[in-house]
C-alpha cells in the first residue's frame, strides 16, 4: 500500500492532514496552526499517531522522540530566519 495524504479544508490559520501507509506508525494526523501575536505569528505544529509494533514499537518510538523533536525546532528555526530574512528585504 502507498503513502496517502488527506488535507481536511479548514479556515486559513489550521490545517489537519492524515497520513496513511506510514511505516512505523498508524493514524498520523499533522496538525499545523498559526496565531496571531502582535505583529508576529506564533506556529504550532503537532504530530499525533499510534506506534506500530505493539510494545517494542512504543518502546522505540520513546528513545527516538527527544532526537525528532530536537529535529524538527531545528527546522522551526530555519524556517523563522528565513520568513525573517524575506520580511526585512521586502
Amino acid at each position: 500500500m502507498g503513502d496517502r495524504l488527506r488535507q481536511q479544508p479548514l479556515p486559513p490559520r489550521r490545517q489537519v492532514q492524515e497520513g496513511v501507509g506510514v511505516s512505523t506508525a498508524k493514524n498520523m494526523t499533522v496538525i499545523i496552526e498559526l496565531s496571531p501575536v502582535g505583529r508576529d505569528t506564533d506556529f504550532t505544529l503537532s504530530v499525533r499517531y499510534t506506534p506500530r509494533f505493539g510494545p517494542i514499537g512504543a518502546l522505540i518510538d520513546r528513545s527516538v522522540r527527544g532526537s525528532i523533536t530536537r529535529s524538527q525546532q531545528r527546522s522551526a528555526k530555519a524556517f523563522a530566519a528565513l520568513v525573517a530574512r524575506e520580511t526585512s528585504s521586502s
